[in-house]
């Protein structure tokens, strides 16, 4: 029989509020734990501690120096899309992959679609490379929104420094 719980509503949510567990996506059951689909590039630890953040700030109003979504928000605004590799093309890099190292070669080659940064809803299998790279960004504090936002441009800067606007509640330097 299968059980639902309100983790569904959460779409940050990898692990089920009520009893803990990781959750699948309908249909895969016990294959999603056994490793199929693409591999996170961060550590689960990484990821528990990102939905944590995005947890306690949605259901208790708790936050540290940002607020998590905006975090998120900032990691799937595309970046400059010079190549790192000249061998591979990525048609929508994103600042995530500075992040945490080959974000963008993961889903470019299994054709994944990312989200624009104000619909920050991920397939369940990416969710947690994304929370850890919440987790990342939020230890790593203000000064690293500084650093990534210098791999935007054109409207991702301007949207980009908007959204670290709001984090820091200062003017954002033009990079």
């Amino acid at each position: 029989m299968q059980q639902s719980c309100a983790a569904g509503f959460q779409a940050w949510r990898i692990t089920c509020p009520v009893c803990g567990y990781q959750l699948s996506t309908v249909g895969q059951g016990s294959a999603a734990n056994s490793g199929d689909g693409p591999p996170s590039l961060a550590s689960w630890e990484e990821a528990l501690g990102g939905e944590r953040l995005l947890d306690d700030y949605a259901e208790r109003g708790i936050q540290t120096w940002a607020s998590p979504i905006d975090l998120l928000r900032l990691l799937l605004i595309r970046r400059d899309p010079k190549l790192i590799d000249p061998e591979h093309w990525i048609e929508t890099p994103k600042v995530l992959d500075p992040v945490v190292p080959g974000f963008d070669r993961l889903v470019s080659p299994n054709g994944a679609t990312i989200p624009p940064a104000n619909k920050p809803i991920l397939p369940l299998s990416l969710r947690p490379t994304l929370l850890a790279g919440v987790a990342i960004v939020e230890r790593s504090g203000p000064k690293i929104i500084a650093e990534v936002h210098g791999r935007t441009i054109g409207a991702y800067h301007a949207h980009f420094g908007a959204i670290a606007t709001n984090i820091l509640g200062v003017q954002q330097p033009n990079s």
